[in-house]
């Protein structure tokens, strides 16, 4: 890549980076002045959650005007900079007073623990950023519907879900009525380099986010300081929530955005900040529109404080007479919260009652006719054959039982939760759920939840008044996430056909209790400080849990790019779920497949034990502490001079990455990119189907036109005449699923040498996907 190139599309990038940040600026100085419990993660949270807002609206806004393209959001971003600043000059002027904007500071320095702990966290994060930006993603879903969505918000600037021809782009049905709010991000993260290099930057983004929340969270439910960053640090640093950050999956911006919701719903209820007020409706509705479950979850937000509401009034006369005043809902701070709220919550939910998915401008004369339909399975025509008549027997034959209907669509739906579908008394069921969540949430979940465990011990100190709102409402929050966690849809690892069955799959389905997760880590903090459990036993709990994530997030990256390869053909879950019946032959296959890859997964682990150690050094031996950083860059000059500093060594390290995720990119995708970059001109439509991996048809140049043609087994001739008369030369398809035997047949005869199709790229379309070229 040309380093101009590369400087250009950095530079593009950093202006939708820094575009919000004086508006998120004057909204969190502004929140300062109206919360006497300020702090730095406060001040942090506020920020990052208002960027989030402004951006988020800021693409609905230009998708729904079919704008969203690189020209119309840098000019956004320029009109917002200007607008806010000009705003604050404003204020400013008028006001000179009000403007004494200085960052908070920490009411007590940090002690040596505390850095530890902060240390570990942030070396997980750099690990984050430095694997999305240098490894593209497999996630099965991402490749499915999650980026295709994007690539075609891309190549038409708008939100549809149609590709050229008419039809949708993914065959995942329920996809194509999804909210996609956090989707929007990663687009802002594709546009500016034209290619996914950061597309999962915004899942970095809701970590970091998650932190703070669950952070705060804990300090407001009475946790000490150091037991809320050991809580917080934990659930970060879950191999699980860990291995969620490298996709597109929904469910770690879901939990992220409602612990945020939370924590700004009882800081208003406390504070009673507007601009607290404005940004948890803003944050609800944001929430409401991130996945369709998230409804339930932004539902219970704006009911728990709507109840806390009518407690106050009706306890307290004078706040009913004083605090409850209509003008305050007619200001402009709040007045933004709530369209923030409609726009956020409302849009995807309303665009899909009013134009599902329009088809774009630019049709031209292609026409599918074959619309998207579920695959049939052809019935054979019975063979007639000639056969004796048989006597007549004596025995009556059976009456034919009627079949069962099949069971209605919400049924299916119940029948997929983990509510449903588990046992108690099936002993298999507690294996299957005990190993999934033993090896996939690992020491950090386990810390978690032997501390909350421990929590009736607390009725033995005596001295500490247990029965008070804040134990109330954390035990009526952990309950209620827990029971929302068991009857979300496909919990149980299956599709809900029949009953009294899960799943290994559930496994990789927990990221779907996050929410609890996050409400289990406060409640260990805040019994942590009941207990007042030692802080050399937290730091080094926090110290191992997290070697443990960065270690077995790198082992099941490894796993999971072994079976997307095919250099392996056991898939995570069901790996993990070996370990059930037959320990040692499972043992035997992990030892396999990470065999060839020893170091590459243990570099981080290493680093990160050096670094700690060295951290310890500098603490413990060289320092009686880190203010020594407080003195190097005393002055605003040198401030703005480490900051030029630290971009160009970030210019730098970024087109290295970029580099690195090419080769990365070459050696997972099998070199699909490189192919399609050389043997096809950018005109060229490449068809596909009865692909997971369809965003591998794409390629590296995300302008390219990539038709679904839905397969019919039983009309081949006219699916092939079809594609000759819309110019499809080049069909892809693979790596395939579960398909009926007819189909497999069809495939075969297609492929086959006097078949219509010639191969062209890959081998086998049973494990990867491969191209075919029209003879």
């Amino acid at each position: 890549m040309l380093i101009a190139q590369h400087l250009w599309e950095f530079i593009l990038f950093l202006i939708i980076l820094i575009g919000p940040i004086p508006l998120c600026l004057s909204l969190a100085f502004g929140n300062q002045k109206e919360n006497s419990n300020y702090s730095l993660p406060h001040f942090l949270l506020v920020l990052i959650t208002a960027w989030t807002i402004v951006q988020i609206s800021t693409g609905l806004i230009l998708g729904s005007l079919d704008r969203l393209n690189i020209f119309s959001i840098i000019l956004a971003e320029f009109l917002i900079f200007a607008i806010a600043t000009n705003l604050i000059n404003y204020q400013e002027r008028r006001d000179p007073s009000s403007f004494n904007w200085q960052i908070p500071q920490l009411k007590q320095p940090l002690s040596k623990s505390e850095w530890l702990i902060i240390f570990a966290s942030a070396f997980a994060g750099f690990v984050l950023l430095a694997t999305l930006a240098t490894k593209p993603t497999t996630n099965y879903d991402s490749l499915w519907f999650h980026l295709p969505a994007i690539a075609r918000w891309y190549q038409t600037g708008s939100f549809t879900l149609l590709d050229a021809a008419g039809n949708w782009i993914f065959e995942q049905e329920q996809a194509r009525v999804y909210p996609y709010n956090w989707h929007v991000l990663s687009a802002f993260c594709v546009i500016p380099f034209g290619e996914d290099f950061l597309a999962a930057f915004p899942m970095l983004i809701a970590w970091v986010l998650e932190g703070l929340s669950v952070y705060l969270l804990s300090v407001k439910f009475g946790a000490t300081r150091i037991h809320s960053m050991a809580a917080s640090s934990l659930v970060l640093t879950v191999p699980m929530m860990l291995n969620q950050v490298n996709t597109i999956h929904p469910d770690l911006p879901l939990a992220a955005i409602f612990t945020v919701g939370l924590y700004l719903g009882l800081s208003y209820y406390q504070s009673r900040s507007l601009s607290e007020l404005s940004l948890f409706l803003a944050s609800t509705g944001m929430l409401a529109g991130i996945k369709i479950t998230s409804l339930v979850y932004a539902g219970a937000l704006l009911i728990g404080l709507a109840i806390l509401e009518i407690k106050r009034f009706a306890v307290n006369q004078k706040s009913r007479q004083t605090q409850f005043i209509l003008v305050n809902f007619i200001k402009p701070v709040l007045l933004c919260g709530i369209a923030c709220f409609l726009l956020l919550g409302g849009f995807w939910y309303a665009r899909n009652l009013l134009q599902i998915n329009y088809p774009v401008g630019d049709i031209g004369e292609i026409k599918v006719p074959l619309q998207p339909v579920p695959q049939p399975s052809p019935v054979k025509p019975p063979t007639p054959s000639i056969q004796p008549s048989p006597s007549p027997s004596p025995v009556k034959p059976p009456t034919p039982s009627i079949p069962e209907p099949p069971p209605s669509p919400l049924l299916k739906i119940w029948r997929s939760t983990l509510a449903a579908q588990f046992n108690p008394s099936n002993i298999s069921h507690w294996q299957t759920l005990g190993l999934q969540i033993t090896i996939r949430l690992q020491l950090p979940f386990m810390a978690i939840a032997l501390q909350v465990l421990a929590a009736p011990l607390a009725l033995t100190k005596g001295k500490t008044k247990l029965v008070n709102e804040n134990n109330i409402i954390l035990n009526v929050l952990l309950f209620s996430t827990g029971i929302l966690y068991l009857i979300t849809p496909y919990t149980s690892g299956t599709a809900g056909e029949s009953i009294g069955y899960i799943s290994p799959l559930l496994g990789f389905n927990l990221r779907y209790g996050f929410p609890f997760l996050s409400l289990l880590g406060i409640a260990a903090a805040a019994t942590a400080t009941l207990l007042r459990t030692p802080i050399k036993v937290v730091v080094a709990v926090v110290l191992v849990s997290g070697l443990f994530g960065i270690t077995s997030n790198t082992i099941f990256d490894y796993i999971k790019d072994a079976s997307f390869t095919g250099n392996s053909i056991v898939w995570g879950s069901l790996l993990i779920d070996n370990f059930k019946s037959n320990p040692v032959e499972a043992s035997k296959t992990v030892g396999q497949i990470l065999a060839v890859g020893w170091q590459y997964i243990l570099i981080y682990p290493i680093l990160y034990i050096v670094s700690i150690a060295l951290m310890v050094w500098i603490l413990f031996k060289k320092s009686p502490g880190l203010g020594w950083l407080n003195h190097l860059f005393p002055s605003r000059q040198r401030s703005s001079y480490l900051v030029i500093i630290f971009v160009c060594i970030g210019l730098i390290v970024i087109g290295n990455w970029r580099e690195k995720r090419d080769i990365a990119r070459t050696e997972l995708y099998r070199g699909i990119y490189e192919y399609i970059d050389k043997n096809t001109v950018v005109d060229e439509k490449i068809g596909f189907f009865l692909s997971s991996r369809s965003y591998l048809f794409y390629g590296k140049d995300l302008n390219r036109k990539v038709l679904y043609v839905p397969f019919r087994a039983d009309r081949l001739p006219e699916w092939i005449d079809n594609l000759r008369k819309n110019k499809v030369n080049i069909i892809g398809f693979g790596p395939l699923t579960d398909t009926d035997e007819d189909t497999r047949k069809a495939l075969s005869w297609l492929t086959s040498a006097k078949g219509p199709l010639k191969p062209v790229f890959g081998k086998d379309f049973n494990i990867g996907s491969v191209l075919y070229r029209l003879k």
